[in-house]
């Protein structure tokens, strides 16, 4: 996603979907981390799961994105 977030912001038409780039992945990056420090709780699942939920909320906007533009 930072790759991706680099490339993107030297594009003007993209450059406000690299700003949704870096945000996503900072905050997929600190449910990540939650995650891995209660993985001995009960709410283990739950934790995982929103530690995945930016990822699929970012590949969807970006295929929308690229439906929209094209």
């Amino acid at each position: 996603m930072i790759a991706l977030w680099f490339r993107l912001e030297a594009i003007e038409v993209w450059s406000l979907f690299s700003d949704y780039t870096l945000i996503s992945a900072i905050v997929a990056l600190v449910l990540i981390v939650i995650s891995g420090i209660f993985v001995k709780t009960r709410f283990r699942g739950l934790l995982e799961r929103l530690g995945v939920t930016p990822f699929e909320i970012f590949y969807f906007i970006l295929g929308l994105m690229v439906f929209l533009t094209n």
